[in-house]
């Protein structure tokens, strides 16, 4: 079934503006097949349903096994703090500890040095969630664990 053949004088402006469309008329009314170059596509990197969790540190690992020695049942990075503007605040590690008439959230962030924006990043968020005790965790070869409170 075909239908009345149409020319190029009578195809709208917009048809005609892009350089694909003109060399496709063309090659329409020559009745030649046309030969259009393919694009180059880069292959679509895997990507998994499941996050990946980030290595732990030497830092890390001698942590949980300080306090795994000590009784406590750490989870790492379970636990988002929302944040004004969007942001978003992961501790390393999160503690529940229920004791029947309520419960206590201890929360410790290791790092090697402290850094001035790490200290006002947990000074805001301990303001914004008073009901967790927020610790900053340092290993230090003379005094050992430093595990200093940080307070609103």
């Amino acid at each position: 079934m075909s239908g009345p053949r149409l020319t190029a004088g009578e195809l709208p402006a917009k048809f005609l503006g892009h350089a694909n469309n003109r060399a496709i008329l063309e090659a329409a009314m020559r009745k030649t097949p046309l030969r259009m170059e393919p694009a180059e596509v880069q292959p679509a990197k895997p990507r998994s349903p499941i996050r990946q969790e980030r290595p732990l540190t030497k830092l890390e690992a001698d942590f949980l096994a300080h306090m795994t020695a000590l009784g406590h049942k750490l989870e790492r990075e379970t636990l988002s703090f929302r944040l004004a503007n969007g942001s978003r605040y992961k501790p390393d590690w999160f503690e529940r500890i229920d004791y029947g008439s309520y419960v206590r959230y201890n929360v410790w962030e290791t790092k090697g040095y402290k850094r001035s924006k790490d200290a006002v990043l947990q000074k805001v968020v301990a303001g914004l969630y008073p009901w967790c005790a927020f610790h900053f965790v340092q290993h230090d070869n003379a005094r050992g664990w430093v595990i200093t409170p940080i307070l609103p």
